[in-house]
């Protein structure tokens, strides 16, 4: 599929489910782990990505977080935060909206101030050199606490200016969404875009919850809608986006092959889904290698491809002149291939 995958390369792109901490690549986790004198378990770059083999999203949590400790700085933001959007740009991503975990380094005494620091002005950067933009989701952790995702919340301030929306990730099973009402009735009414985790590794139900009981505008992942058909109707009623990740699914386990994911399915019953990397650099791809998979496994051509990415352009979070904008460098870019 050689004319496919130049479209797809030349196609302008948003990915709006990927995780900063989950964009560091091996390269740049070693380089993080001398600066900051941090011991990690591994003697070298390919030794590290043999322990990409995971069993289900457990294990892949362990090598994350485990990750996470070279992280030291606001400096390692700024070196994390140009080093994704680098890679995006040169795969012709124009947007992207990024989840930010404070909670993950908590523990290490960086503040939310201190990851601002870093990756507010590489944002800057990258779109004063490469064009692309971005959303900041503030995201918590289901795990942990949630009087300290409320303090969080509560205390944010002025930096609140620099999210678009609130998400909920990590473990699912065992932490439903109605467990955070009350965190995202707070983001409601901070006048926060809201966001979850849903029905990756959880069941339909969660999804249904996260519709019902945080009033979300996205559900992310959201792969077991099938097992409900009154929802899949539901969702597709309401048009609440699914910004999935089938290479993601594909490393934990969530399936088994490329050919069981629901997206093609989702696409053909109308649903507003989306293809996205989630964490790029432990499973293999960024968004040209998960649009390519799709592509592949489902005979998508260029009519799919461009379904998916305007309905990314429709519910990504930019304001309205960027989508605007955005629209038009699509349109333009379909045109030329007419």
């Amino acid at each position: 599929m050689p004319a496919l995958y130049h479209f797809i390369q030349d196609l302008p792109k948003a990915d709006l489910h990927v995780h900063l901490e989950g964009t560091i690549e091996p390269e740049m986790l070693f380089l993080l782990a001398e600066r900051n004198k941090v011991k990690i378990p591994y003697g070298n770059e390919e030794e590290l990505r043999k322990a990409y083999h995971f069993e289900h999203l457990v294990d892949f949590l362990t090598v994350y977080y485990q990750g996470t400790r070279v992280i030291q700085q606001s400096e390692d933001f700024y070196d994390i935060t140009r080093a994704y959007l680098r890679k995006a740009a040169e795969e012709n991503t124009i947007h992207a909206d990024i989840f930010i975990d404070p909670q993950t380094h908590l523990d290490k005494g960086i503040t939310l101030e201190m990851i601002l620091e870093g990756v507010l002005p590489a944002a800057a950067e990258a779109q004063a050199q490469y064009g692309i933009t971005t959303g900041l989701i503030l995201c918590f952790l289901r795990h942990r606490p949630l009087s300290e995702s409320l303090t969080i919340l509560s205390e944010i301030g002025p930096l609140k200016a620099h999210f678009a929306a609130v998400g909920l990730a990590a473990k699912e099973l065992g932490y439903p969404p109605k467990n955070f009402v009350k965190l995202y009735e707070m983001a409601d009414k901070m006048g926060l875009k809201k966001t979850a985790h849903a029905g990756e590794e959880g069941p339909a139900f969660y999804i249904q919850e996260a519709i019902e009981f945080l009033h979300v505008d996205r559900i992310d992942h959201g792969n077991s809608i099938l097992d409900d058909p009154q929802l899949v109707e539901t969702v597709k009623n309401t048009q609440i986006p699914l910004t999935m990740c089938p290479l993601s699914n594909l490393h934990l386990n969530v399936i088994q092959n490329v050919t069981e994911h629901p997206i093609d399915r989702l696409l053909k019953r109308g649903l507003k889904v989306t293809i996205n990397s989630d964490d790029p650099s432990y499973f293999g791809g960024y968004m040209n290698a998960n649009l390519k998979v799709v592509a592949e496994t489902f005979n998508w051509g260029e009519k799919e491809l461009l379904t998916v990415t305007q309905n990314a352009f429709d519910v990504a979070y930019v304001n309205p002149d960027r989508r605007i904008r955005m629209n038009e460098i699509l349109r333009n870019f379909s045109q030329s291939r007419t």
